[in-house]
């Protein structure tokens, strides 16, 4: 009998000690659920929907909620929408009536569980008498300014805080305005984490925005917008100045119409992002090569063509050797066109920072966006920019007329790249393509198997993008290939540096991928043209600079913070002297360097870039340095012989239900995985050992206490 209840108590013991395992697994995402009759699901959507509709399936099946575009939802107030589920289901797809206004198919991860159409994020629904922190600025939201100014207000709560770039937490009561970006280098994201609480409740968001720069015009090409010249090298942009043909093309799969004489942007094979890293070869490669057009009356024409040299670099990890054609894919592919150089689209759209949640904006001037996937199945859509110069979903185009199709072939002669792959451990990183001394090789030479490449063939009807043969022949068109891998750009023809920028850095989803995944791609290249070429001979601009830190402004005293600087315009190599003061920090070829303030105070940092040709630029900016707040811990520090706990708060019981359970369980586990934060006495009630920390021990015996292993926290 005692082996028997031994027994029954470890096994007790084992599912608790599995509960904690599986909250740590998942505490930062939504497992798949499926809907229960009566369930409720919200909606944040965009400010522009005038109404909403749920559609919900049961994965594998016919089986849904209503025909499409699904049951329209109840408004809540402002742009929140509720739905309460009839049935069971576990996919879900919110939209405006329209394909054109829609998320992708989505796991429903459960009751009470709001979706954020702009941030792309599940979380837990928060009823309107729980505290929270509203701002006056949309998540995502990008800015062109040195600062955006945010307006924090509380709701249902007494306190909150805000912090800045993981600054130290800034204690505010009823509302607060918060200045982003002051100090901070363009073309990077701000972390804006503000909490409240009621005194019981307690509530935490991290908002997300984006400080763009927008490098003046180059000034070499009828004001383009472009910032960063085009590549040379293996790499061309209109080689020979060719522009296209005038001819008619066959969309069938059949790449017998194409020749060399099309072609308008040469790029390199073997030069994606998981070349990169140390242990990612095992993905298909996505390798933009060579991009060609053509046009008659009717229609333009592209056709680029994609290497897969997995065969030579990588053969041992052999699935993309089987699995590396992208049309089994459903990734998408971006199309930027400019029919108006005067038109200076940067790729926002009027509810979101970038096309399908990508990260890729423009700094040289778009005005058209074609979207589509590998495979064919989400889109063509086409986007054209209106008055304000940003995209609108609202008035996407998806009755295109746009034909594609595909197949394993190319018209290259050769395949020229640098025949080493795995990161460092074979000397690949990023920018190493630029080099003319790098182990260059034409891998079809080299007994690559052409069948192994990739071509596709488009046409776009000249009317869709309302142009005429005439409006090409006379004036020409920008055009860029993007290519991502579900979210932001992978390869581009014409490349563009932010393709590699990022490419040797893990990515947050699997460490053994490359940062390019997840990164923010900013567009900088000219153009390759169709038709003819833009106007040269305008005088240069200036050299532009964008410099600040890596943190935005206030941070805490003793906060390690980096400069950088990127320059553009001017000629290459460049000198970098970073100064704060006017002390000088750094003077040299590196455009970083480390600063760490050591007192409160606000400074004045600067970078002074000077070209080889003797031309500079100094760049000046204020950044403001802070005591920091120091937010007391919820009990005093560890004693040497521990105190008498308040009578009136029992050990283990952090909601002050009476007793100790499973719920007291979980609680513990959110602080030590720092989901929420225990303070006051629920922080007292989880300390059981009464050591002034909250840690593992504690959870263990609250475990024991519950199986009743032991009976007290003596």
């Amino acid at each position: 009998m005692v082996k028997t209840q031994k027994k029954l108590l470890s096994l007790t013991l084992a599912g608790l000690l599995a509960v904690s395992v599986f909250l740590l697994a998942f505490v930062n995402g939504y497992i798949k659920a499926d809907a229960a009759n009566g369930d409720t699901v919200y909606l944040q959507a965009p400010s522009s929907w005038s109404s909403a509709y749920c559609y919900m399936w049961v994965d594998g099946t016919e089986s849904n909620n209503a025909a499409w575009p699904g049951a329209q939802m109840e408004k809540v107030e402002g742009n929140l929408y509720a739905y309460t589920i009839p049935g069971n289901f576990d996919m879900i797809i919110f939209n405006n009536g329209s394909d054109a206004g829609k998320t992708g198919d989505m796991d429903f991860p459960g009751d009470n569980k709001l979706y954020d159409f702009m941030a792309n994020t599940w979380s837990d629904y928060i009823d309107s008498k729980e505290p929270a922190v509203v701002s006056s600025v949309a998540d995502q939201t990008a800015f062109t300014t040195e600062t955006l100014s945010v307006l924090l207000t509380l709701k249902n709560a007494t306190s909150g805080t805000y912090s800045i770039d993981g600054g130290a937490p800034i204690t505010f009561t009823d509302e607060t305005t918060v200045v982003l970006g002051q100090g901070k280098k363009g073309n990077t994201s701000i972390s804006l984490l503000v909490t409240a609480t009621d005194g019981t409740l307690n509530y935490e968001k991290t908002y997300t925005f984006t400080k763009r720069y927008k490098a003046p015009s180059a000034g070499t090409s009828d004001e383009d917008g472009h910032t960063t010249q085009a590549l040379s090298g293996y790499f061309s942009t209109n080689p020979g100045g060719q522009v296209g043909a005038n001819k008619t093309i066959t969309i069938d799969g059949d790449i017998s119409d194409w020749d060399s004489s099309m072609l308008i942007a040469q790029g390199v094979a073997n030069d994606d992002p998981r070349v990169y890293r140390p242990n990612s070869m095992y993905e298909i490669a996505v390798d933009d090569y060579a991009l060609y057009a053509a046009w008659d009356d009717d229609n333009l024409y592209l056709m680029w063509e994609m290497a897969n040299v997995q065969d030579v670099v990588a053969p041992n990890d052999d699935f993309p050797l089987s699995q590396g054609n992208l049309w089994i894919y459903n990734l998408p592919v971006f199309l930027g066109i400019s029919t108006d150089p005067s038109k200076t689209g940067d790729g926002s759209f009027v509810t979101a920072p970038s096309v399908w949640d990508s990260g890729i904006t423009f700094t040289t001037h778009i005005d058209t966006l074609v979207a589509f996937s590998t495979n064919g199945s989400n889109g063509p859509f086409i986007y054209q920019v209106n008055d304000n110069n940003q995209f609108d979903y609202e008035t996407a185009n998806n009755q295109t007329g746009i034909e594609l199709m595909w197949g394993n072939q190319t018209i290259s002669q050769s395949l020229m790249g640098i025949d080493q792959a795995y990161g460092t451990y074979n000397d690949r990183i990023p920018g190493d393509t630029l080099s003319d001394s790098a182990a260059w090789v034409d891998f079809y030479a080299q007994g690559h198997d052409k069948a192994l490449d990739m071509f596709y063939e488009m046409s776009i009807p000249l009317s869709s993008l309302g142009i005429t043969k005439n409006d090409i022949e006379q004036s020409g068109i920008g055009l860029i290939k993007i290519s991502t891998f579900g979210t932001s750009g992978m390869d581009s023809l014409p490349y563009d540096p932010s393709m590699s920028d990022n490419a040797d850095l893990p990515y947050s989803g699997q460490e053994n991928n490359s940062n390019e995944k997840e990164d923010e791609d900013n567009i900088t290249v000219p153009l390759a043209r169709v038709g003819k070429m833009l106007s040269s001979g305008a005088a240069p601009a200036e050299i532009a600079v964008d410099f600040g830190a890596d943190k935005s402004s206030p941070q805490q005293a003793g906060t390690s913070l980096t400069l950088s600087a990127d320059a553009y315009h001017g000629t290459a190599p460049y000198t970098y002297k970073f100064m704060v003061n006017g002390e000088v920090l750094s003077d040299s070829s590196s455009n970083t360097v480390k600063w760490t303030p050591a007192a409160p105070g606000t400074y004045t940092l600067s970078v002074e870039v000077k070209d080889s040709q003797g031309e500079s630029k100094t760049i000046t900016k204020d950044y403001t340095i802070s005591e920091g707040e120091i937010i007391p811990p919820p009990t005093d520090p560890k004693p040497t012989d521990p105190e008498p706990t308040d009578p009136e708060i029992m050990l283990g019981d952090l909601d002050g239900n009476g007793k100790v359970d499973l719920t007291d369980v979980l609680e513990t586990q959110k602080h030590i995985a720092a989901i929420k934060k225990l303070t006051g006495n629920a922080f007292i009630a989880a300390d059981v050992d009464r050591n002034g920390e909250v840690d593992l021990t504690d959870v263990l015996m609250m475990q024991k206490k519950i199986a009743n292993i032991i009976p007290d926290f003596n």
